[in-house]
Order: structure tokens, then C-alpha cells, then sequence
């Protein structure tokens, strides 16, 4: 199937559909990998087709204890010198990177987070929505995950998080 097909497909679905389909698949955290299950889609014609969820969206989220907070986050595991670390936007998740994710993937190794609060990481420390907690936060996790100093996305509300990171410690950030 063809990425235009696919597409295609994608923007025949009702709204209603293709996020209970991304919810489905998020919420039961199935394996994104080319074995993974397939969920019919109906096109505009009626016709039906199968895609998996590998298609749907190449990341396969993980969760990971960072300072106490159980964190949710995708990460490309490649060997690369070079990190982008991306701060999930709210009321996203990392799913928001799905269509640049293979993109970006080739740029080097690729962690994408949900911040403590947000999307499906812990949010039993309401402190760490703070800003500049947040920042603190990115930095123990950048030390504790061994990211070296990544180059940081932080759309929305991981701007102000990434912004005191990089005013606090500068060396611990690229970009």
C-alpha cells in the first residue's frame, strides 16, 4: 500500500474514528511493530482495508522511573553522538510526533517524553508543572537517562521547561 493510499485512508476516517483507533492502540499499549494487530478502516467508496499499527504510527512508547515520577516516553535507541530530546505539547502526547518521527529519526538518537503531569506520565507530583521544575526535572532526567546534552524540542508548554534547563545549565543542552 502506497503512502498516498494510506493517507487517503487516514482522512476518510471520521475524527471520532481515528482517535478511538489511536486511543485503542495507546491505551492498551500493543505493540507497534510489523506484526502488530490490524484494525479495519473504511474508506470513502465503503471499502475496507487493514493497517497495523506500525502504519498508523511508527513509535512504540515505554515507561521509565525517573526521580520517583514514572515517565512515559519513545525512544529510537539508536547509536548516534547526536540527541533530540522532544517535549511532548499538551494536551498531546508523544503521539504528536508521529508524522516526523521517521524524519527525525535519521537526524540521530530520538527520546520523546510526556512531562510529569501530562499526557500518560505520573501526576502524583503537580510541583513539577512549574516551569522551572520542569526544568529541574529534564536536567535529572538528561543525567539519569545518559543523554548527554541533547538538542531540545519543547513546543507549548515544554518551552518554558527547556528555557530554565538552558538558562540554569547550559552545558547540559545544544540546542
Amino acid at each position: 500500500m502506497t503512502p498516498r493510499r494510506i493517507k487517503s485512508q487516514i482522512r476518510a476516517m471520521s475524527f471520532e474514528r481515528s482517535r478511538t483507533t489511536l486511543a485503542g492502540i495507546a491505551d492498551k499499549s500493543l505493540p507497534l511493530a510489523g506484526g502488530a494487530p490490524t484494525k479495519p478502516l473504511r474508506g470513502r467508496k465503503g471499502t475496507e482495508s487493514h493497517m497495523n499499527a506500525e502504519q498508523i504510527s511508527p513509535i512504540t512508547t515505554y515507561f521509565r522511573v525517573c526521580d520517583g515520577v514514572r515517565v512515559r516516553f519513545a525512544d529510537t535507541k539508536s547509536d548516534s553522538d547526536t540527541t533530540l530530546l522532544l517535549l511532548a505539547p499538551w494536551p498531546e502526547s508523544v503521539w504528536a510526533f508521529r508524522r516526523i518521527w521517521r524524519q527525525v529519526a535519521g537526524l540521530g538518537r530520538v527520546v520523546a517524553i510526556d512531562l510529569p503531569g501530562f499526557g500518560h506520565s505520573d501526576q502524583s507530583r503537580p510541583e513539577l508543572i512549574a516551569p522551572d521544575a520542569a526544568g529541574a526535572f529534564l536536567e535529572r532526567l538528561i543525567d539519569e537517562w545518559g543523554l548527554g546534552a541533547p538538542h531540545i524540542v519543547g513546543p507549548d508548554v515544554g518551552t518554558a521547561a527547556a528555557l530554565f534547563l538552558a538558562a540554569k545549565a547550559p552545558e547540559r543542552v545544544t540546542s
